[in-house]
């Protein structure tokens, strides 16, 4: 692994490259993958996911990017300055990277939850790639800020002195800014809408049976074939065990893999 700085010197991002380890696929043209991480209230969370899945797909053959988007992580700038907008050109920027350190051509995007959403707004905006995978994806923007505000509130509960109220206008979700204009800005997002025709293969990866992801296979898959890898959690997913949660995300992680280099499930 090579952790380094890339990007412009007013906007530092911070990444990890690690480059393929193993024979490179036989069944995908893509080289390499740029890893989308989630919003930072997710960051912490899916990080040891993100890690041990560019493992998996250095040993297929491919080259990994992973980093932090503006304002977030370890790179430059404030969390209040970071913008739905400017993330999705970071996203440009890491793919151009990511093709300058191993010197390939051909990429694919990887993005969990609000990063999926990144992702497809990256290809929507004319950065072409080869996969496409939407890891339980952030579908509409009022829902995901809605599933924000409904942990904030569950936290706040475990909280000493908790507040008395939850107000909608507040300017701090789960510890982090989260400003009018960064609400706004989520609010207007709908993945159904976005033009994701410039992915020659688009990948939906779910760890559960929701209504958002039947509208978003249906909406994506009028223009274009979807491949759906479903990866079901246990009926007692409230109660699972860490170990259980371990095997899950490996599940998942494999999949996504699978998908990556090729493989027959």
């Amino acid at each position: 692994m090579r952790p380094l700085f890339f990007g412009s010197a007013t906007r530092k991002l911070y990444g990890v490259y690690q480059p393929a380890s193993g024979p490179p696929p036989r069944s995908t043209r893509a080289q390499g993958v740029v890893l989308c991480y989630p919003g930072v209230q997710e960051y912490n969370t899916s990080h040891p996911a993100f890690r041990k899945l560019a493992g998996l797909l250095s040993r297929a053959g491919l080259h990994v990017l992973r980093f932090d988007y503006f304002g977030t992580g370890d790179s430059s700038g404030e969390m209040h300055e970071g913008t739905p907008e400017d993330w999705v050109e970071d996203v440009r920027t890491a793919v151009a990277e990511l093709k300058e350190l191993a010197g390939i051509r051909l990429v694919s995007l990887v993005g969990y939850r609000l990063g999926a959403a990144l992702a497809a707004l990256a290809v929507s905006t004319g950065v072409k790639v080869e996969d496409l995978v939407l890891w339980d994806p952030v579908v509409t923007g009022p829902e995901y800020v809605s599933v924000l505000e409904f942990r904030d509130r569950q936290e706040n509960l475990l909280l000493i002195h908790p507040t008395s109220r939850f107000e909608r206008g507040k300017t701090e979700i789960l510890g982090y800014p989260f400003s009018p204009a960064l609400r706004a800005s989520l609010e207007r997002l709908d993945l159904r809408k976005v033009d994701t025709t410039l992915a020659q293969r688009l990948v939906l990866v779910a760890t559960e049976e929701r209504k958002e992801y039947s509208d978003l296979r249906a909406a994506l898959a009028s223009a274009r074939e979807v491949s759906y890898s479903f990866v079901p959690e246990d009926a007692g997913a409230a109660n699972r065990s860490a170990r259980e949660e371990i095997l899950l995300v490996t599940k998942v992680l494999g999949a996504i893999r699978d998908e990556m280099a090729g493989a027959t499930p």
